[in-house]
Order: structure tokens, then sequence, then C-alpha cells
């Protein structure tokens, strides 16, 4: 028995299905709208109206084999996307400092605004280190400026002709999870101002 649509029924059994099932059954009353295709292109969930029209050409029951491999491979697709977007999602697991450039200004090492990126990805230099001569780093240390690889900085940082320091403390905190380092005492950059 096949269930081909009709004037009176436009819809199939795999759409009647999705319909009926999708979203806990939000869309059914698509199914007894006289204005139908206005209404799905309007619906505003553009993946039921994908499944709508993925079904569209299908008959019930001989392709049901067919309408299955659809749906896996729309659920392998967007299983993988989801697998690409979550990596995006994941910069903790890097460790960035924020450079910051200066100028002398009367024997004054004073900021000055970037002329480009700031982040220096400072993940191997920091995992090198054991937890406590990480979370023991300070801001505008020489050891701390060391951790700049200039050969991976951007352009404008290899060729910063003044004064810069790397600011790391809170960047290693959130690594670690910590407010504090090893010896108790706040790094600074992550305690609240008052």
């Amino acid at each position: 028995m096949t269930n081909q649509t009709t004037q009176d029924d436009p819809f199939n059994q795999y759409q009647r299905t999705a319909a009926e099932s999708y979203a806990g059954g939000d869309f059914a009353w698509l199914l007894d709208e006289p204005n139908w295709r206005k209404e799905l292109d309007d619906c505003g969930d553009t993946f039921f109206t994908f499944l709508m029209l993925e079904f569209s050409d299908l008959e019930y029951p001989t392709d049901k084999a067919d309408a299955l491999r659809r749906l896996q491979r729309v659920a392998d697709d967007v299983e993988e996307l989801y697998d690409i977007i979550d990596a995006l999602q994941q910069p903790a697991n890097r460790i960035f400092a924020t450079l910051v450039p200066q100028v002398w200004i009367n024997d004054h090492a004073v900021t000055v605004d970037p002329p480009g990126e700031t982040s220096i990805d400072i993940t191997a230099a920091v995992l090198a280190m054991t937890r406590a001569e990480a979370l023991d780093l300070r801001n505008a240390t020489d050891q701390t400026d060391a951790l700049l690889d200039r050969h991976t900085a951007p352009a404008w940082i290899r060729d910063w002709p003044g004064p810069f320091y790397l600011a790391v403390e809170a960047a290693i905190a959130r690594h670690f999870g910590t407010l504090t380092n090893p010896t108790g005492e706040p790094n600074v950059a992550v305690v609240p101002a008052e």
C-alpha cells in the first residue's frame, strides 16, 4: 500500500510522521493548514522545512530504507559539524598571553595602542614547565618576555622596535583553574578589583 499525496492530502506518511513527531509535534498543525506551503516557508524552523522537502518524493512503505538513509546521512553530517564547531569553542586548551607594546618617553616605558593582534600562544612553553613554575610567572618580567617566540609572532610584533611586556598571569591562572599561585598569594591579574 502506497501513500501518495493527493489534492486532499498533500503529505506522504514520512512527512506526516515528521510533522507529528519533530520538536514534540510542534508542527502538526501544518497538516491541517490549507496554505501549508507558505506556512512551511514561514514556520521559522529551517531544519523542519528541510525534512518536509527531503521526504516529499518518497512513497510509503516502499521507500522506508531510503527515508532512513537520508535521515542517517543528515544525522552524520550534523554530528560531524557539531564536533567541528565544538572544537572551535575550546580555546581554553590553548594559553594565550597578551603582548603589550610600549614606547620610551622620558626614560619610561609607556603603553601604546597596538597596531595589530596582541594574542600570543604560549601553550607549549607553559606546558613544558611544572604547574608551580607556570603559576609563579608574573607579568612584565624577563622570564615571561622570553616566552615570546618571535618566529611565530605576527609581523608587527617581530618588527616592534620598542619595549613591550607579556601579560600572562590571568591566562595561566584560567588554564590551571586557580586564582592563587603556589605560595597562596593572589594572582593579581585575576583578582576582582575592589
